[in-house]
């Protein structure tokens, strides 16, 4: 009996191995090539539950006439509003703020005990070499 059952165990073992041998195709199971456009068009278009369904909430846009989804921004205004606004951030300079320069005795008078390490001066600076992200909507 417990021959029997070593013989089963060792049969199994090796039915095992050849399963995932490469022999056999459980392993090949992979595209060979590049699926065409035409045969991803069928499956695009094909069956019914799969199709793309068409629109039918569209209007026009009320200022410039261009087609929209309804309840949603019009893309050719919202993209005019963003060129509009670049245009005016790059165009007007904010007037820098001057401070005035305090004296040595002003500084420990007003600031007792204050002592800026490197990294807080290079945060105050950051203006000059961070670039600031334009406005969205």
């Amino acid at each position: 009996l417990r021959q029997k059952l070593q013989d089963y165990l060792e049969n199994k073992k090796e039915q095992l191995e050849d399963a995932f041998s490469i022999d056999n195709g459980i392993l090949r199971a992979a595209p060979k090539q590049k699926v065409s456009p035409q045969k991803r068009k069928q499956k695009l278009y094909g069956p019914g539950s799969k199709q793309l369904k068409h629109l039918h909430n569209l209007n026009r846009c009320p200022s410039c006439g261009h087609y929209k989804r309804a309840h949603t921004l019009c893309m050719h205004c919202v993209s005019q509003i963003q060129r509009v606004w670049r245009k005016d951030l790059h165009a007007t300079e904010k007037p820098k703020v001057v401070e005035q320069e305090l004296d040595e005795l002003d500084k420990r008078i007003l600031y007792p005990g204050k002592v800026e390490s490197e990294y807080s001066k290079m945060l105050k600076k950051r203006r000059e070499y961070v670039d600031r992200r334009t406005r969205t909507l």
